[in-house]
């Protein structure tokens, strides 16, 4: 089983953090970077495509509670499985290339969304 939850102060790389663990263990997180009010996940590291996407689904409820309409995402130009899942996500757009990552934007909202929102900010799957 694996759970999801934001990462609480004491382990927390910016907020929002997100974290998935399995039996204890960090199998993926998205960690933030900037100011508050600015989010921008840099830090994004899953065991597979699943785990990353259960993530961001997260991440994502997590700003719009916040009222954020979009936020911006860079990744390593590298990192091929990440930059996959971006080119083909509705509501991710590409923005840029700048110094070895890639920038992208991830637009937020009802108009984006094909399942309800939930408040909850921690999920359990059995993946």
């Amino acid at each position: 089983m694996t759970t999801y939850r934001l990462a609480t102060k004491d382990e927390d790389f910016g907020f929002p953090t997100v974290m998935a663990e399995r039996n204890n263990v960090l199998v993926g997180y998205i960690a933030s970077s900037g100011s508050y009010g600015e989010y921008c996940p840099s830090i994004i590291d899953a065991i597979n495509v699943h785990v990353l996407m259960k993530m961001f689904k997260l991440y994502d409820k997590t700003l719009e509670s916040l009222g954020q309409q979009f936020y911006m995402i860079h990744v390593r130009e590298d990192d091929g499985e990440v930059i996959g899942l971006l080119n083909n996500w509705e509501g991710v757009v590409f923005n840029k290339e700048k110094d070895g990552f890639l920038w992208y934007i991830r637009r937020l909202g009802n108009e984006f969304r094909t399942r309800r929102r939930s408040q909850r900010t921690t999920e359990t799957d059995t993946s």
